[in-house]
């Protein structure tokens, strides 16, 4: 049986192309960057008994969007039934930019925060650091063997 070549609507592919392209501006409008953050110890989740505050997690970048929004997953300690809890900052190029508690209640919190990296455009790195430090719980015991620990996880650092 004979095939047939359709004749090129040349119209037709315009508008076609036309429509996918806006797609995939769209789309591209859409996306977000992933910015890596290591922990600055040997483990994924990071335990930090520190009573100042100290870098658990950091990481460059060079700003090429004006926003980057960190997830926290964060976890006092509990040593012989008394609860840790702490306080967490945020710091960009060592300015701190935002900052949070980590509550006493042995539970996982789920924290986050949105940083302006509209000062930094023009910077070519930065440096993005994650710090906590203890504020309560035991003073003697837990995994270091100064009372509690409070449990770090940066869950995602996306730049858009």
């Amino acid at each position: 049986m004979p095939q047939y070549l359709r004749p090129v609507d040349l119209a037709e592919q315009v508008q076609r192309l036309t429509e996918r392209v806006a797609q995939l501006e769209r789309r591209s409008a859409d996306t977000r960057a992933e910015m890596p953050m290591w922990p600055t110890g040997p483990r994924g989740v990071v335990n930090a008994d520190e009573t100042v505050f100290a870098t658990q997690w950091e990481g460059m970048v060079q700003p090429r969007t004006r926003t980057l929004s960190i997830g926290l997953l964060l976890l006092g300690d509990q040593v012989a039934g008394v609860n840790t809890g702490g306080e967490w900052r945020l710091r960009v190029a060592e300015v701190v930019a935002a900052t949070g508690v980590i509550v006493a209640n042995f539970t996982w919190s789920l924290q986050g925060a949105d940083l302006d990296l509209t000062p930094y455009m023009t910077t070519a790195n930065v440096k993005i650091e994650f710090q906590t430090r203890r504020t309560s719980g035991a003073t003697t015991g837990g995994k270091y063997g100064t009372g509690g620990c409070i449990a770090s996880v940066i869950r995602y650092a996306l730049l858009h």
